[in-house]
């Protein structure tokens, strides 16, 4: 969580606070100015969210040509197969009679 100040900083009458602000002595009486969606923690995390969830254009592109080589080397495999088992079959039957 963003915690503000790294060393306590006196603040005084009309200075802004912001989540996890310590009160050492005396009343604190906060306005709140801005909710949870204005927050620099909700923007990081959308920023973070949508980088998560969304490719890049250049990963969009090594996709597709991978989807292209697996879809033709599906077809060449299967070709061959059906190549060496028509081959085999000729193969073996003319040795067998």
């Amino acid at each position: 969580m963003i915690t503000g100040e790294s060393v306590p900083v006196e603040k005084s009458i009309g200075d802004s606070v912001i989540g996890a602000t310590n009160n050492i002595e005396g009343i604190l009486k906060i306005e709140v100015k801005s909710t949870v969606e204005n927050s620099v923690l909700s923007k990081i995390l959308d920023l973070v969210q949508n980088a998560q969830t969304k490719k890049a254009p250049v990963q969009r592109l090594a996709d597709k040509i991978s989807s292209y080589f697996c879809a033709w080397g599906n077809l060449i495999f299967i070709r061959h197969t059906c190549n060496n088992i028509y081959y085999y079959k000729r193969f073996y039957y003319k040795f067998i009679k």
